[in-house]
């Protein structure tokens, strides 16, 4: 029951996450009109720096707006250059650079994820009624907090004052700085900004390698389970008992299946997928899968699609984390 919750918990906020993500890409691309601009100059922020960009209005005026996203770097910018924008129109300052695909990749990422392991919790082990209950409850607190964060209070402002809230927040966020050609910028000493690009640019390239080494991982059990599916042999098994070990977050249960091989040896084995609720009982009947040539160590129980779950979890986890990395590295060097 632990294992269980905490697994769908965990999927339930990663697909939040990808939703959002995803949600905000595309409230973007549906409702932004996407205009060319030049870039006039930038405002100062203590570290960061926020591109101010020109650009005309439907209406032929010209209006200039500064991006609410700073970044740490100028490099590869330069006053005068063109640029795809996204621009609000009722909101015309809200201004930001067409963005990457990459965000929203990466939220299909988390989405997949939280969907998977979501999945594999409702449907590895029979949900119980206090687990419905318990994964409701947690539903509920989450779309009530969220509820009085957007409308604190009893106070249910209307959209026109929701609207001047945005607009001071943006304001509020916008440094008050003046526009300075970023070529001037750029000779300016900077000192710990160039630490947090120096810090950012290794946490980008570590989460890449930590990425690559993740998938590689994931590679060694998905070559042994695709050449035990093509080439291994298949029989009927039995349940024999549950070996219980203990954990941090309590008992987990491993099946003991005895099954006889092709060439007639009768093998016992303790499969190496556990789990709290058991999956399995005692007597239950299963089939296993082994290699001929050593079944005592290749064995393992058939639970179809099931038995990938590692290694799509394990290899969704490293393009996450690779994403992460070349996401990071890309807004360095922008």
């Amino acid at each position: 029951m632990n294992n269980q919750l905490t697994l769908f918990l965990v999927g339930i906020c990663f697909a939040a996450v990808g939703g959002l993500m995803i949600g905000n890409a595309v409230f973007w691309r549906l409702h932004a009109r996407r205009v060319e601009g030049e870039i006039i100059g930038a405002r100062r922020s203590g570290q960061y720096f926020h591109t101010v960009y020109r650009y005309l209005l439907p209406g032929g005026e010209s209006h200039d707006g500064t991006s609410i996203v700073g970044h740490t770097s100028l490099g590869g910018r330069l006053t005068g250059a063109r640029v795809l924008l996204q621009v609000m129109p009722a909101r015309p300052n809200e201004v930001q650079e067409a963005r990457s695909p990459v965000p929203t990749l990466l939220g299909v990422c988390f989405l997949l994820i939280g969907s998977w392991i979501a999945y594999f919790a409702l449907t590895a082990w029979p949900m119980s009624i206090f687990g419905w209950v318990i994964g409701g409850c947690f539903l509920l607190y989450s779309a009530l907090k969220t509820w009085h964060i957007l409308f604190p209070g009893d106070r249910r402002a209307s959209l026109a004052a929701w609207k001047s809230v945005i607009a001071q927040r943006h304001t509020a966020l916008v440094p008050d700085t003046p526009i300075q050609r970023i070529e001037d910028l750029q000779q300016q000493p900077q000192g710990s900004t160039l630490q947090v690009r120096a810090g950012g640019r290794r946490s980008g390239v570590i989460f890449v390698v930590a990425g690559i080494l993740v998938i590689a991982v994931g590679f060694i059990p998905a070559y042994r389970l695709i050449e035990l599916r093509s080439s291994g042999l298949r029989a009927p098994g039995t349940v024999l008992s549950l070996e219980a070990e203990s954990s941090r977050t309590g008992a987990v249960y491993f099946p003991v299946v005895a099954f006889t091989a092709a060439n007639g040896l009768v093998v016992h084995f303790r499969d190496t997928d556990g789990s709290n609720p058991p999956a399995f009982h005692a007597g239950e009947s299963v089939t296993v899968m082994y290699q001929s040539g050593d079944p005592q160590q290749t064995a393992t129980i058939d639970r179809g699609v099931f038995n990938w779950s590692p290694v799509v979890l394990t290899a969704l986890l490293g393009v996450v984390m690779f994403s992460v990395g070349l996401l990071s590295l890309r807004s360095k060097s922008a």
